[in-house]
């Protein structure tokens, strides 16, 4: 399987998977995401160096009491833990507060940076779900 995934990346990013991660079944696991997400190579490196792998579903959750066993795993897929927000130059530990500020100031300098006709609707809001 690692063979056929690694026909699909570029060069470098083979190279950086060969040399930054150890175990076999860790580099088929960052080839597959890598092929799968389309990374940049300086993503890939980032989450190799931020253990993305041992990090999903690593948060603590009751989904294999609540939902049923497809729906659980891939809810447990979009966790982890801990999550990794060094880009946004927070130290030690740090209130939700804080942390929402931090990201929605990132959020409102990127889409500044992308120019005209972007725009940041609200720093917070309800979200409604089907039931309403």
């Amino acid at each position: 399987m690692l063979h056929q995934v690694v026909r699909t990346l570029p060069w470098s990013h083979v190279i950086t998977i060969m040399t930054a991660v150890t175990s076999p079944d860790d580099r088929e696991w960052y080839a597959e995401q890598d092929a799968r997400n389309g990374w940049s190579r300086a993503v890939l490196r980032h989450q190799i160096t931020t253990g993305l792998r041992r990090r999903i579903g690593a948060a603590p959750n009751n989904f294999d009491r609540t939902l049923d066993p497809a729906d659980s795993d891939q809810a447990r897929e979009l966790l982890r833990d801990p999550y990794v927000f060094d880009h946004l130059g927070l130290t030690g530990p740090v209130r939700e507060r804080d942390l929402e500020h931090a990201l929605t100031d990132q959020l409102q300098a990127t889409l500044t940076e992308l120019g005209w006709g972007l725009a940041l609707v609200g720093r917070q809001g309800v979200l409604m779900g089907s039931g309403g």
